[in-house]
């Protein structure tokens, strides 16, 4: 099975970086094929979850969806305080639209978004620093303020 060993790989990967990110995020359980990574607040508190769901890791981005720290409730926009990278240009990047139950991340390296922009080809940054499993993890945890969890 492709994807397991795909899947256990990315678990590695993120193993071996968490130690430089152990103040943004934490790795909180991994079995094939969802990940749940706890985002920290900036005083690195358990906040909120992020599940990704991997299922077919080689061939497309994960799912993504967030949750409370006690993992009961999937978590929509106005639970998640949304960072803003361009002040000159606030736009959100965790998004809600029909067909989806709750929150999801609109950025490269996210299947929602790759799916609602088919223009924009995640196999264009699979093989990239932009394609990497910690490179996904952080993009999410930029996304949220974290000052505000």
């Amino acid at each position: 099975m492709v994807a397991r060993s795909k899947f256990a790989a990315a678990v590695k990967e993120l193993e071996s970086s968490q130690p430089v990110y152990n103040q943004v995020w934490r790795i909180r359980h991994s079995k094939y094929p969802r990940i749940f990574v706890d985002v920290l607040s900036s005083s690195s508190a358990r906040s909120i979850a992020l599940l990704l769901r991997m299922e077919n890791w080689n061939f497309l981005p994960p799912m993504a969806s967030f949750f409370s720290s006690d993992l009961r409730k999937i978590l929509h926009t106005g639970d998640i305080p949304g960072a803003i990278e361009n002040p000159s240009n606030p736009v959100h990047h965790i998004v809600e639209s029909d067909g989806r139950p709750a929150a999801w991340i609109c950025s490269p390296g996210f299947y929602e978004y790759h799916e609602f922009y088919p223009e924009d080809r995640w196999e264009k940054i699979r093989d990239t620093d932009g394609g990497t499993i910690t490179w996904i993890v952080n993009r999410a945890c930029d996304l949220v303020d974290r000052r505000k969890i």
